[in-house]
């Protein structure tokens, strides 16, 4: 048997057409001085004569694993979690970003790619479609209400109407007394169209015995866990009285008092008399006896980190307007004219032309002591204190380039500035809740001064308690939507206390707390608008102090003067009462509990734990 043998092929060895290939590939990179092996899949390099660098697109408000994608000159990129990175050489590039059904895709742009990185933060909002509830069998004017979504809606009308996103949603209903409902509970989904629900009513044979010990409260969610706390605590010690306590906003718990159904309304807004008797039917009978009793406060306060390095003391309502405008990626809304009650400057920067930078906001108030630099002032423009023109960059300058220097000519004498680790051209990152609250909705129609999506109050007689008119009181229903935002209060603290350039909002009580998140780098303002007695001087033509959002640790600030002088013109806006309403002034078990929440002692102690404001600290 012989041997086996590899045949010969004919032609070059392979050694020496690889050396050939090679040679080729060495004259082609002498001759045009870039040469560049990549291997199959890669993305790109940030070396050579033509780098490529990272952009990154960040989604925020979709659910987790959901896909998204982003069309970028001309390719498209898909991902199911919050980032997608793409490298591209330096240049200006458009994007496009792909619908998601149920949601509302932030509109395309252009992105520039750049040394070292970029970062474009999309934000995606869910949209909801109407989910009616139809009932029968009720008489005309009876509240009834349900619960779905985790909100207790109520109405007097044979419709209820909530808003919701495409998902499937648990309900159930809550009758009036003596009623049964058909069917009590269910599930309703929401597939991309508006759905509607049956509701059946039935009055049951017999009625329960009346129970004298019982009370029951409804109306205001805000007021909810303050009322909810007080009823436990008296329970507690007055064991034959039984304390219900409902929720489903103030309106529905002035037409329940008014129609006899409860026997305390639960209000966060201000009620009278003859508003009772007009707008939610109580009888002129009860007009003389009527009792509204303020329990308590729910306040607002403006907040910046405690490492805040760019020395703001104090700032009025219009500027704060100023620094959530121009931080909106949305327009359309009404323009501020003004930077602490005084004209904005000519050059100042428009509505649109992105953040503010903190050393284009004044450092506080016109009348404040700023430290050692002197008194806070708007000086005429083209004169000034020195008589010298005024210096670039404004025709009208609004404070020096740097906290600390030496005031300028002209325009406001002393700026928020900066330091060499935060300097002045740092931009205001202004924090704002992505949540549905009563502390949302006080921050945007009382602090904001906002009316509606496009219209702030023209004074402060003219504001509303209830956000912009919409049933969600998110910011963007006002049309300001800002990149910077946290679900909830605790997590919004947090997130300022963690960003030395932020300026946030929060519950009174909660900012101020003596444990927790109110101590970990949290210094709460006090708004408390213009003209309120703050011991400013008068420095514009009305003779009005400009007032101001006025730093303070304690509760007995200018909240509590604001709070006190009702009847003056201009009062602090991040405030709404808390009240209890009473066809007649409360005897017996009720009587008793009132007393046992105006105790001052529980009055305080309630307050705090539900993070609100005691009548008894202002």
């Amino acid at each position: 048997m012989g041997s086996l043998t590899p045949p010969r092929r004919s032609g070059l060895p392979l050694f020496l057409i690889l050396a050939i290939v090679v040679g080729v590939l060495v004259v082609v990179a002498a001759l045009t001085g870039y040469f560049v092996l990549r291997p199959s899949g890669s993305t790109g390099n940030a070396s050579g004569p033509n780098p490529e660098y990272p952009t990154t697109f960040d989604e925020t408000g979709l659910p987790s694993g959901t896909s998204w994608s982003v069309t970028l000159d001309g390719a498209n990129h898909t991902s199911s979690n919050g980032s997608i990175e793409i490298r591209l050489p330096a240049g200006t590039y458009p994007y496009t970003v792909a619908p998601v059904p149920g949601y509302v895709a932030p509109k395309g742009a252009t992105v520039t790619v750049a040394a070292p990185s970029v970062e474009v933060v999309l934000a995606f909002m869910a949209f909801g479609f109407s989910v009616t509830f139809n009932e029968t069998g009720l008489p005309s004017g009876t509240i009834w209400s349900l619960e779905i979504g985790g909100s207790q809606p109520a109405t007097s009308s044979d419709q209820l109407t909530v808003i919701e996103p495409n998902g499937s949603y648990p309900f159930s209903v809550e009758p009036p007394a003596n009623c049964t409902a058909t069917p009590s509970s269910g599930t309703v989904l929401v597939q991309g169209r508006d759905v509607s629900e049956s509701i059946s009513f039935a009055q049951n044979s017999t009625l329960p015995p009346p129970t004298q010990s019982e009370i029951v409260l409804g109306g205001s969610t805000s007021v909810y866990p303050f009322a909810s706390l007080a009823a436990t605590w008296f329970t507690q010690n007055f064991s034959n009285v039984v304390i219900s306590v409902n929720q489903g906003g103030s309106g529905a718990g002035l037409l329940a008092v008014c129609a006899g159904q409860i026997n305390v309304a639960m209000a966060s807004i201000p009620v009278t008399a003859a508003a009772l008797e007009s707008t939610y039917g109580c009888p002129s009978s009860y007009a003389t006896t009527i009792t509204i009793t303020t329990v308590a406060y729910d306040t607002v306060d403006v907040v910046v980190p405690a490492s805040n390095p760019h020395g703001l003391l104090s700032l009025n309502f219009d500027t704060l307007n100023l620094i959530y405008e121009h931080a909106s990626t949305t327009t359309g809304y009404a323009t501020i004219a003004t930077l602490n009650g005084a004209p904005l400057p000519s050059g100042y920067p428009a509505a649109g032309s992105g953040p503010l930078e903190w050393g284009e906001l004044p450092a506080a108030v016109a009348g404040a002591s700023v430290g050692s630099l002197g008194t806070e002032q708007l000086e005429s423009g083209g004169a000034g204190a020195g008589g010298a023109p005024c210096d670039a960059p404004y025709a009208d300058d609004v404070c020096a380039a740097t906290f600390g220097t030496t005031p300028t000519p002209c325009g406001w004498s002393i700026c928020a500035g900066g330091n060499a680790t935060e300097p002045a051209t740092n931009v205001v990152d202004a924090f704002a809740r992505s949540d549905t609250s009563g502390a949302t909705q006080a921050f945007e129609a009382r602090l904001m001064g906002l009316t509606s999506a496009t219209t702030w109050a023209t004074n402060y007689s003219g504001l509303g308690w209830t956000g912009c008119g919409s049933t969600s009181g998110y910011l963007p229903d006002c049309d300001i939507t800002v990149p910077d935002t946290a679900i909830g209060a605790p997590a919004l603290l947090a997130a300022v206390a963690s960003d030395p350039n932020a300026i946030g909002y929060a519950p009174d009580g909660l900012a101020r707390a003596t444990s927790g998140i109110g101590t970990a780098g949290i210094v709460p303002f006090l708004a408390d608008g213009e003209g309120i007695g703050n011991g400013l001087a008068a420095n514009n033509s009305t003779g009005l102090a400009y007032g101001g959002v006025v730093p303070s640790l304690g509760a007995q600030g200018t909240l509590a003067g604001a709070i006190q002088n009702l009847s003056t013109a201009n009062q602090y806006v991040g405030w709404r009462p808390f009240e209890f309403v009473t066809l007649t002034n409360p005897t017996g078990e009720l009587q008793q509990f009132y007393i046992f929440v105006l105790d001052p002692a529980n009055n305080l102690n309630l307050a705090a734990d539900s993070y609100e404001v005691s009548v008894y600290s202002v």
